[in-house]
């Protein structure tokens, strides 16, 4: 498991998960992201429909709930053409300073980690 940094080398279509996006879908409230851990398998089957009924999309992005307001990116790896990303840089996440950069961001944020 890595962590990696890329660039993006073609304009993307993304669906919107944003809470103004999921109300365009009749969620409402952020109840796609903002819901506990038993609610995961549901926002899965959202991705899925999503990929399933929208041929062109790339992906989803949507406002971080844990650490907004920046947007968190879900990108279907079946949709990107050759050439659409470029490898930066990567570093394995069971070895620091990975390891405790992610410790560190939990903690910030009062999230329970769990050692890899």
């Amino acid at each position: 498991c890595s962590h990696s940094v890329i660039r993006i080398d073609i304009e993307l279509n993304l669906v919107s998960l944003t809470i103004a996006g999921q109300r365009k879908i009749g969620v409402d409230g952020n109840a796609l992201l903002a819901g506990p851990r038993s609610t995961y398998p549901t926002t899965r089957a959202w991705a899925e429909k999503i990929h399933t009924q929208c041929p062109g999309a790339h992906g989803i992005y949507y406002s971080s709930y844990q650490y907004g307001p920046d947007y968190a990116v879900v990108l279907f790896e079946d949709r990107l053409p050759a050439g659409a990303l470029s490898h930066i840089s990567s570093r394995l996440v069971p070895e620091s300073p990975c390891h405790d950069d992610i410790r560190t961001l939990a903690g910030s944020l009062s999230i329970e980690y769990e050692d890899v």
